[in-house]
């Protein structure tokens, strides 16, 4: 595992109970979770932990940025995303690492004591695999604490704004016994 803390010191009066952990893949929606998780944690006065899953941190490739004709290593998107995080005036620690492993079990293991875990949520498109279950069915069925998903239009001042949506814990809620 790589890690990297962008931002160091939890504002005054912070606490470290219950962090939000957020997954990020560099894709706008990603973009937008994190905006969301970062303010969430300040509200919070909690630590922002965001983790990117790849496969082999020593064979990171480069993705393109949206917006941009640049291509940047997963690396530099962590970088710059604890680098957004941490200044976006809410004085919370952020705490960024690449992870060796399946999305899935990266960020339910991430997510164990956190008070949220917040997911971009991705237009699975026309053709879904039979059979495989989405990275954010598998957090919702497996997380031990909430699962919030952000659409990348779910901002206060666009016209037709879904608002994210938290799932409770794995577990939590179940009438089941």
């Amino acid at each position: 595992m790589i890690s990297h803390s962008a931002f160091d010191g939890p504002g005054e009066g912070a606490t470290a109970d219950g962090h939000v952990v957020v997954g990020f893949d560099g894709s706008p929606a990603a973009w937008e979770a994190l905006r969301w998780a970062a303010d969430d944690a300040g509200g919070r006065r909690a630590a922002l932990d965001i983790v990117c899953s790849v496969a082999d941190p020593s064979a990171m490739p480069a993705t393109a940025v949206p917006g941009a004709a640049r291509f940047i290593s997963a690396r530099q998107q962590l970088d710059e995303a604890a680098w957004v995080a941490g200044h976006r005036g809410l004085q919370i620690r952020v705490h960024s690492s690449l992870a060796e492993g399946s999305p899935g079990d990266v960020l339910v293991d991430r997510a164990r004591g956190a008070a949220e875990l917040v997911l971009g949520r991705h237009d699975p498109g026309p053709i879904s695999a039979p059979g495989r279950e989405s990275l954010s069915d598998y957090c919702h069925t497996n997380a031990a604490c909430p699962v919030t998903e952000v659409d990348s239009v779910s901002q206060p001042d666009h016209p037709n704004a879904p608002g994210p949506v938290t799932t409770p814990a794995a577990g939590e809620g179940d009438e089941r016994t």
